[in-house]
């Protein structure tokens, strides 16, 4: 083989050993940017425990399903705002919350509360969390999924295939759920929950000396 071919098989064997070396590091960087940032959104999430479970008692809520779905939507940051306007650790659509506050009776609500007033966005939040419980049940897996995609679209493509576990099935079926499906969310959620709760995030604590 002349040399200067061997030459450029070295070339290319050296280009492609060194673009797989930058694919690796650069799966792994990801891997750890991924760990950091839910480690940051875990310690943003603790700092809110004694609000998330206030809120979540007042309306019967598991706190750990709570402090998972405040994970999932805000990665518990208070002044989260989405690109369609949803906003606080809840993640709420202004004219869903005021829907809420009127029906509790929140008395000079503005939008700008649920940036400003974490606490009072918790507690709008397990209200409307609350409402769905009892419009779709106690499985938090439809609960999830309206919370995402929203209750009168889940609610048609559950009828359409003739109730949640049938359309479960269906789906599953067609294909794994995806980032960014009603699937994966509502299963990152109760993770997330189940999480919180090995680590003990609400559990009663010792009283210090």
């Amino acid at each position: 083989m002349p040399r200067s071919k061997r030459l450029r098989l070295r070339r290319s064997h050296l280009v492609a050993a060194l673009l797989v070396v930058a694919a690796v590091a650069l799966v792994a960087a990801s891997g750890e940017l991924r760990f950091v940032r839910e480690s940051i959104a875990a310690e943003r999430v603790e700092d809110h425990a004694p609000a998330i479970a206030a809120a979540a008692a007042e309306f019967g809520l598991d706190p750990y399903l709570v402090a998972g779905l405040v994970a999932a939507e805000s990665s518990g940051r208070t002044r989260a705002v989405s690109s369609v306007g949803a906003l606080g650790l809840m993640q709420l659509l202004p004219e869903t919350a005021a829907e809420r506050a009127r029906l509790l009776g929140v008395r000079g609500f503005e939008a700008s509360d649920l940036l400003d007033d974490p606490a009072l966005n918790l507690r709008l939040g397990c209200a409307y969390l609350a409402y769905l419980f009892e419009r779709f049940g106690s499985d938090p897996r439809p609960v999830l999924m309206a919370y995402n995609a929203g209750p009168n679209k889940v609610a048609r493509w559950f009828a359409d295939a003739g109730g949640f576990e049938a359309w479960l099935a269906r789906e599953d079926a067609r294909a794994a759920a995806k980032p960014g499906s009603v699937r994966h969310y509502a299963a990152k959620v109760l993770a997330t929950a189940e999480g919180y709760r090995r680590r003990g995030l609400f559990a009663p604590r010792p009283p210090s000396r």
